[in-house]
C-alpha cells in the first residue's frame, strides 16, 4: 500500500510523461506543418511552370507535325 505522497507524486510522473509526450507531438506537427509549406511551395512553382509551358505548346505541336 502506498501513502499519500507517493501517490501524488506517481500522479506527477504520470502527468508529466503525458505532457512530453504531448510536447513531442506538437513538435513533431509543426515540423510537418513546415514540411508542408515547404511542399506546397514547390508545388505552386511547378503548377507556374506548366502553365507557362502551355503557352507554348502550339510551337511544339507546329514541329511535330
Amino acid at each position: 500500500m502506498t501513502d499519500g505522497n507517493t501517490y501524488a507524486i506517481n500522479t506527477h510522473l504520470d502527468e508529466r510523461e503525458d505532457w512530453d509526450a504531448l510536447q513531442e507531438v506538437t513538435a513533431d506537427l509543426e515540423q510537418a506543418e513546415a514540411r508542408i509549406e515547404e511542399l506546397e511551395a514547390k508545388m505552386a512553382k511547378a503548377e507556374a511552370k506548366i502553365m507557362e509551358l502551355e503557352e507554348y505548346k502550339w510551337m511544339y505541336e507546329d514541329l511535330c507535325k
